[in-house]
């Protein structure tokens, strides 16, 4: 069913995902996701482009779930595809449904994020040719806040991964990160690299911060 159209995709806790999967069987419009697998929901929500995301309230409320957003509303491609929120009152009546749900029903049981919920901070696009090094090694920047990143590494990046990274050297702007969510890509015109997602863990707002606006500055 890689190329079939896609209505939905549910990304809930372990409990969530398995009532949805005993009310809708195989359900060919609707993919489920556990909140540990949320690197396999984003690399399916760029292929496949959905119509609907739909998140467990207390998986977007994560770390997690909130890369997961960011991701989604931070690409271009995927601007069409709305995201919508399963409060746990909602989500407790889908875990004790009886019967099967069609996917409308799934989606009526959501409702849409609100915008101030989609991003805790300002995503900045780094100019072309920004690097940072993570453990040691160059990686690309694409984007900062000052809760995360997103990085383009020819060096592998796995979900979880507790990281050391440095932003400017010659300044001292070093801190520990997590790699919240990461893909392999395999582009035409450049080798191929993995694309993460970064939360910071005990980076210094105020420095990250003057870090982006002088960049954007020199633009």
């Amino acid at each position: 069913m890689g190329n079939e159209p896609l209505n939905t995709i549910l990304v809930g806790s372990e409990e969530l995902v398995a009532a949805w999967c005993a009310h809708a069987g195989r359900a060919a419009d609707v993919l489920a996701f556990t909140d540990a697998d949320a690197n396999a929901a984003y690399e399916a929500i760029l292929k496949r482009r959905p119509r609907v995301v739909i998140l467990d309230q207390m998986v977007a409320s994560t770390s997690r779930g909130a890369a997961l957003v960011d991701c989604v509303r931070g690409e271009s491609s995927l601007a069409g595809v709305e995201i919508r929120m399963l409060s746990p009152e909602s989500a407790a009546a889908l875990t004790s449904q009886h019967g099967q749900m069609p996917a409308g029903a799934l989606v009526a049981l959501a409702h849409p994020m609100q915008i101030r919920m989609v991003r805790r901070a300002v995503r900045v696009k780094m100019p072309g040719g920004v690097e940072a090094i993570v453990d040691g090694r160059p990686v690309q920047l694409i984007d900062l806040s000052i809760h995360g990143a997103q990085v383009l590494s020819w060096e592998i990046l796995k979900p979880n991964q507790k990281i050391r990274i440095t932003l400017d050297a010659q300044s001292g702007i070093r801190f520990q990160a997590a790699v919240a969510w990461a893909t392999f890509e395999l582009p035409r015109a450049t080798d191929p690299h993995y694309r993460a997602g970064m939360e910071f863990c005990d980076a210094d707002p105020g420095r990250v911060q003057q870090f982006y606006s002088r960049l954007t500055v020199q633009q």
